[in-house]
């Protein structure tokens, strides 16, 4: 291994443990030592992590369960209040389309860019939450049922 690419890998290992170097600065340097390395493999990974994934090569590791919540509200969309729900609180024409399309309402896909997801970290409190790509359609099919008002949301779980 030449000595640049070790001082590359060096900095690397070093900004893992150090909590000022961010994610993102690392997979620019993952990038580098993947083309210096000549692994493509390595270089492709780092883009993806750095630029974000689409549905269809999410890694396992950003499929994270999660516990599914609403705001429900009254009919004037007032008074809302978060709720833990269960997946058979969700009309039964939804949750048929939710498993055609491969979809379990209660794990998120966290497909955005490192730079998204530092800072969704670094904006949270004690809760995150998470509206899914399906939660406004699920809002308007709930409008016709006791749920009226009710948005959907993920909410990171210790479950599973």
């Amino acid at each position: 291994m030449s000595r640049k690419r070790e001082s590359l890998l060096a900095q690397i290992e070093a900004g893992v443990v150090d909590d000022n170097v961010s994610l993102a600065s690392l997979m620019q340097k993952c990038i580098i030592l993947g083309g210096q390395a000549g692994s493509e493999k390595m270089r492709d990974w780092a883009r993806q992590e750095l630029s974000g994934y689409d549905g269809d090569t999410l890694p396992p590791y950003r499929r994270v369960y999660t516990g599914l919540s609403a705001k429900l509200t009254n009919l004037m969309g007032y008074n809302g209040v978060i709720q833990r729900i269960s997946v058979s609180a969700i009309p039964e024409k939804v949750r048929e389309f939710l498993e055609e399309k491969g979809i379990d309402p209660e794990v998120a896909l966290l497909g955005g860019g490192i730079g998204e997801l530092e800072a969704m970290a670094a904006r949270a409190q004690d809760d995150t939450w998470l509206v899914p790509p399906w939660g406004t359609s699920l809002r308007r099919c709930w409008a016709s049922t006791a749920l009226t008002g009710a948005a959907p949301a993920w909410r990171p779980s210790s479950g599973h």
